[in-house]
């Protein structure tokens, strides 16, 4: 355990912070004694701020594992930690934010391009979540994501905070695509109906001109009047040119499980991933669709990524690799982010097609700004994370990844 004392070590109290005996490999203290963190071998690392009476497990967003060693300011507002091995973590946001409780809970990978926040402030959502699908506006600064049996939470400041958005109701949530101001979203559910929201998730109209379906994926122009859903188990496609009010049935001459769907902005480029299948490219709205095959045959394809005029377009898929086109689909090159094939989730694009990040269930987030010649690893990554999705920004600077089961992240790439 660990022990404090409060009179210079005449006496001693037993403190629990992590709820049973535990390897303490350091602890630190601010200068008054208040605020302590302590880290605990494949543990986690703790903090208090009223000097051992009740703890809190602040772990950076990579989930337990070597914690090695902390330090901190003399006020407890900067917290420092390392991993055997690993990374060093940064803590700021003791004593900025308002409230000491939340010290130690922002952290940033300072050997990592990128810097990710857990999102604890999510009241309605920091248990986790089976998270299906994410979108952003162009600017990051509106997110939404939905989940399994669970309602769709939006964020109108980058997820510093978040909503539950009742109105949507609880449902089996599939997939969400929204507007580039991200005014307009529109989602599907896994057994049920398309909605479509015009005031960023605040209340939802039901497209029941659409019967019920397993709705595997949506898409949306940049203005949100051009869409499309599809299918996820052996259906079909379907079009709307505003907003949802009437839709289409796309006269196909087969049927897919589609995993996923993105739109140029202007909404005539379309591509879409078929699972077990081919990925499937059109440029006249979704009226007709051409075959592609990027790797050579059948494969799991999961996600699908494209550029604001659907020129530069990536796809990845299960037990594969990644790959690109700079041509609409017509010419692929495979892309090979960590040497070996991968259980690849989700991929996302900037708007030019030169950034794009990918995620894989083996724990680690991926980011490439040469369009998918050279890739990095980012943090927050670990073994424990299972990745669902990711979105970007516009300028694929910014990202929002979902792990299934866990929490959402927001981070930016520098």
């Amino acid at each position: 355990y660990l022990y404090t004392s409060l009179d210079g070590g005449e006496t001693w109290t037993r403190r629990d912070p992590s709820g049973s005996p535990a390897e303490w490999a350091s602890v630190a203290s601010s200068s008054d004694g208040s605020i302590i963190v302590a880290a605990a071998i494949e543990v986690g690392l703790f903090l208090s701020t009223d000097s051992g009476e009740s703890w809190e497990n602040v772990e950076p967003a990579i989930g337990s594992d070597a914690w090695r060693a902390v330090a901190c300011s003399s006020d407890g507002s900067m917290i420092i930690a390392g991993l055997d091995g690993g990374s060093i973590y940064i803590s700021t946001d003791s004593g900025q934010s308002g409230s000491e409780s939340n010290a130690g809970t922002l952290w940033s990978a300072s050997n990592s391009y990128a810097s990710y926040v857990n999102q604890r402030s999510w009241s309605e959502c920091n248990t986790g979540a089976f998270w299906e699908g994410v979108t952003a506006s162009d600017d990051a600064s509106k997110l939404a994501v939905c989940a399994e049996e669970s309602a769709i939470y939006t964020s109108d400041d980058g997820g510093s905070s978040w909503t539950l958005q009742e109105g949507s109701g609880e449902r089996d949530w599939s997939c969400i695509a929204s507007s580039s101001d991200g005014s307009f979203i529109i989602a599907g559910v896994w057994g049920g109906y398309v909605y479509t929201s015009a005031d960023s998730g605040v209340t939802w109209t039901e497209r029941d001109s659409l019967e019920q379906n397993v709705w595997g994926c949506v898409a949306s122009s940049s203005d949100g009047t051009k869409l499309a859903a599809a299918s996820g188990y052996f259906g079909g496609i379907y079009t709307s040119g505003d907003g949802g009010e009437t839709w289409n049935e796309v006269p196909l001459s087969f049927v897919a499980s589609w995993a996923d769907m993105v739109s140029s902005s202007d909404g005539k480029s379309l591509i879409a991933a078929a699972y077990k299948d081919a990925i499937y490219t059109s440029d006249d709205f979704g009226q007709t669709w051409t075959e592609r095959d990027p790797a050579g045959g059948v494969r799991a394809w999961t996600n699908v990524a494209s550029s604001a005029d659907g020129v530069k377009v990536a796809a990845c898929a299960e037990d594969d690799y990644i790959y690109t086109s700079n041509d609409g689909g017509n010419t692929w090159t495979q892309r090979d982010p960590t040497g070996s094939p991968e259980m690849w989730n989700a991929i996302t694009s900037s708007s030019d097609g030169t950034k794009l990040a990918a995620v894989n269930i083996s724990g680690y987030v991926y980011f490439s700004d040469d369009s998918g010649a050279t890739w990095d690893k980012l943090g927050p990554s670990g073994p424990d994370k299972i990745w669902s999705n990711i979105a970007s920004s516009g300028d694929g600077d910014r990202l929002i990844a979902t792990v299934f089961g866990g929490y959402v992240y927001t981070g930016e790439y520098y």
